[in-house]
């Protein structure tokens, strides 16, 4: 069958036309999944810790001392499982893990803690503590000792946000903290590379019955005081379950001060612009209503000069009709004062005159 002889552009299908998702203009990040639209394309966020719509904002929360957060990861299996299964009554049988993926990024000034453990219904345990100097490290217990791996030797209690990366994939291990280049690992074959039964994950503290690992119990207390930001443990994301109740909320069991906060989450790519017909605020070249900003600049700017010419013309009027306000000059001759010690100079010119007497004329 041709199906490529019976296309007809008219009818909307178009001849070796690619999806949006084949190169969009900007990727769905951290896990998001790209689904195919008509006319574009959206990102699926729900398996991630993040959202928005790249799938970019972490979703995080600020721990007090004391503070933790237990996902039951049994039962949302057993749910899982009754659902893919149409199973109601029947026992969901223990279940391994052969590989993890484990992110997170956090910001704290206090240690040691225990920043994330994940427990088991058997020995097996993963955990990421927070040692006295400030060092990361990572504990792996798979039916054995626990192995013991140093992510970073850095001190990290210095307020700034952390990221880190853990992902098994049967006996090999990468880890990368921050932006650092990623270091491989490798368990022994003596090693089992099962994960066996996963029972809850564990924030800020680890409150779990049976025996804890002596060096996890170190650590424990008083609890994490800090910031944790986009946590997510294969397909599970307990803060975000938290802080976004979707049907996995249930799962989610809290003690003490959690408050939502980005405190712990990693600075954003450079660039987040969004081109102009995928930004659903961008109203185009032809706006609703005119702008006439650059017009009313104008008229503003002058009425402003009108108004200090004005005003120029005004001191300078009333400077001039007032600058002999308080003297007057007249051609009278002035006053002498006779009283004074001092002679006038026309009266001692008379004293050195010959005095002159006028003979009385007769009657």
């Amino acid at each position: 069958l041709d199906l490529e002889a019976h296309v007809n552009d008219t009818e909307g299908i178009l001849l070796n036309c690619t999806g949006h998702c084949y190169n969009p203009r900007l990727p769905c990040l951290n896990g998001g999944r790209c689904v195919e639209r008509y006319s574009h394309y959206t990102c699926d966020c729900n398996l991630t810790a993040f959202e928005g719509p790249f799938c970019t904002r972490d979703v995080g929360g600020y721990f007090e001392a004391g503070t933790w957060l237990r996902f039951n990861i049994s039962s949302v299996t057993m749910q899982s499982t009754k659902e893919m299964a149409s199973i109601q009554v029947m026992p969901v049988p223990r279940y391994n893990l052969t590989n993890e993926e484990l992110q997170f990024s956090f910001s704290t000034t206090v240690a040691p803690a225990v920043l994330l453990y994940v427990s088991s219904s058997a020995i097996d345990y993963l955990a990421v503590l927070l040692k006295e100097d400030g060092s990361l490290q990572l504990r792996y217990q798979l039916g054995t000792s626990p192995y013991v791996f140093t992510l970073s030797d850095r001190n990290l209690t210095d307020g700034k946000p952390h990221s880190v990366n853990i992902t098994r994939v049967y006996r090999n291990l990468y880890m990368q903290v921050d932006y650092f280049p990623v270091v491989e690992q490798q368990f022994s074959l003596l090693v089992d590379s099962r994960l066996d039964s996963p029972k809850a994950l564990h924030l800020g503290r680890v409150i779990e019955t049976g025996v804890i690992d002596p060096v996890i119990q170190k650590y424990n207390t008083p609890g994490f005081k800090g910031c944790l930001a986009g946590v997510r443990f294969n397909n599970i994301a307990p803060l975000k379950a938290m802080f976004r109740p979707t049907n996995l909320s249930s799962a989610v069991k809290v003690n003490g001060a959690l408050v939502e906060s980005n405190c712990g989450a990693m600075p954003g790519p450079a660039s987040t612009n969004l081109p102009p017909e995928m930004d659903p605020w961008y109203m185009g070249t032809a706006f609703p209503h005119r702008h006439d900003d650059g017009l009313m600049g104008l008229l503003i700017a002058f009425i402003v000069i009108l108004l200090l010419i004005l005003l120029s013309l005004l001191v300078f009027l009333y400077l001039h009709f007032h600058r002999y306000k308080g003297s007057y000059h007249t051609n009278e001759p002035k006053v002498v004062d006779y009283t004074s010690t001092v002679k006038p100079i026309s009266l001692r010119k008379d004293q050195n005159l010959p005095q002159i007497l006028e003979e009385e004329k007769p009657e």
